[in-house]
């Protein structure tokens, strides 16, 4: 019998234990399971949870909200603050410990400096103009 989140809340107080946990662990014994996007986009979610897609069928229910949740997960959003800092920082480790990197570790941070650099130097602009 499918039960919602109070009522396996309640049963976990009952049973004296955790809910969250004993719902977790029926998953592989479940017949049906509903779960936000996030938890169904999210392969490390997914495999947290023990719940595989392969071999079943997959219901998404308004999936006109599916883009923006895709989109959510995948986002981040960043400030000139952070990119300023994110550059100072990695420049300065990458000075410290130089002389300890292969070429090609020293070279993948040279690229992730030059990066920061670019996103700085364009946002910092950017805010000018405005």
């Amino acid at each position: 019998e499918p039960y919602d989140i109070e009522e396996l809340h309640v049963l976990g107080k009952e049973m004296a234990a955790c809910s969250y946990y004993g719902a977790r662990k029926s998953i592989k014994l479940s017949h049906m399971v509903l779960l936000p996007y996030q938890s169904l986009l999210s392969k490390e979610s997914r495999d947290s949870i023990g719940l595989s897609l392969k071999d079943n069928v997959v219901i998404i229910d308004e999936a006109h909200n599916l883009i923006e949740t895709i989109n959510d997960v995948h986002s981040t959003a960043i400030n000139g603050r952070q990119l300023v800092q994110a550059h100072a920082q990695t420049s300065n480790y990458f000075e410290h410990y130089k002389e300890r990197f292969r070429f090609s570790n020293a070279k993948m941070i040279r690229k992730i400096i030059f990066v920061l650099k670019q996103l700085k130097d364009f946002l910092l602009t950017n805010q000018q103009e405005e």
